[in-house]
């Protein structure tokens, strides 16, 4: 267990979970939360977002452009903050929300505060900003949420906040 406030669960199986919270919380467990197991995350940042492809292959976002990963089951955490192209981190962005394509399992977008969106075509390796060719999508946007239409995975909605135009753009 945890004295620490929690933020995000994710269940990858129905027995396997994964929580997430402040000061680097992780906790997994396996028997539907009954118990829970600390994990050594290696931050102290808050941890907001937490989720998994498999059993084997899950992704973490918090404060500070913490991004980790995870390719053997969450025994191991390794941080993902560089830049496609460019020296530098993701690590002074705010995440919101970290979302994976539905089509593309290697392809993860972050929404970030005053930031815009960012996009991972290596499974959080390298980040890249997006850039909106037909200027809805401001570079420096909040960007609160994402979210992918289950019916329609090419269909996606982002919730915005934006000094020009606010609201919700799909």
């Amino acid at each position: 267990g945890s004295q620490e406030s929690l933020y995000d669960a994710a269940f990858p199986a129905p027995k396997t979970g994964w929580a997430v919270g402040a000061n680097g919380t992780i906790l997994m467990t396996v028997d539907g939360g009954a118990k829970w197991t600390p994990r050594k995350s290696g931050t102290a940042a808050n941890l907001f977002d937490v989720m998994f492809l498999d059993a084997a292959h899950g992704w973490i976002a918090g404060a500070d452009g913490t991004i980790l990963s995870t390719d053997d089951g969450g025994k191991t955490w390794q941080a993902k903050s560089w830049i496609e192209g460019r020296p530098g981190s993701i690590a002074a962005l705010k995440v919101n929300k970290l979302i994976q394509d539905p089509a593309d399992p290697a392809m993860l977008y972050l929404a970030t505060s005053g930031n815009g969106l960012w996009v991972s075509r290596s499974r959080g390796d390298l980040w890249a900003k997006v850039i909106d060719a037909g200027g809805v999508l401001d570079p420096d946007a909040n960007v609160l949420g994402l979210a992918v239409n289950p019916d329609n995975p090419g269909e996606w909605f982002v919730a915005v906040f934006q000094k020009k135009r606010g609201g919700f753009i799909a």
